[in-house]
């Protein structure tokens, strides 16, 4: 399957938890993720730096994988975990 450029879109939800989602050919960062995180390391500036770039770096890595996965199975609805439980119960057998 070809590999399709991948947008990167910054919104603002209301979920101050949520990190991020992705859809087929792009993946989208919550703003509000960062604003609480600021709020939180604001007295810390150099540690807010690490963290915000760690967390950039995580959510990308993190919501890319799941953007390639559903573009080679061409399924936007493809169910993650399962393939997480596989990998875990493979490992888990093969590690007897």
């Amino acid at each position: 399957m070809a590999k399709y450029p991948v947008q990167i879109h910054f919104i603002s939800l209301d979920f101050p938890t949520l990190r991020g989602f992705s859809g087929i050919n792009e993946l989208f960062i919550n703003e509000n993720y960062f604003l609480a995180k600021i709020s939180k390391w604001k007295l810390n500036v150099r540690l807010l730096e690490l963290i915000t770039k760690m967390d950039l770096i995580t959510i990308g890595l993190h919501e890319y994988a799941h953007v390639r996965i559903r573009q080679v199975k061409s399924l936007l609805n493809f169910f993650l975990p399962k393939i997480r439980y596989r990998w875990f119960l493979f490992s888990c057998l093969a590690s007897r």
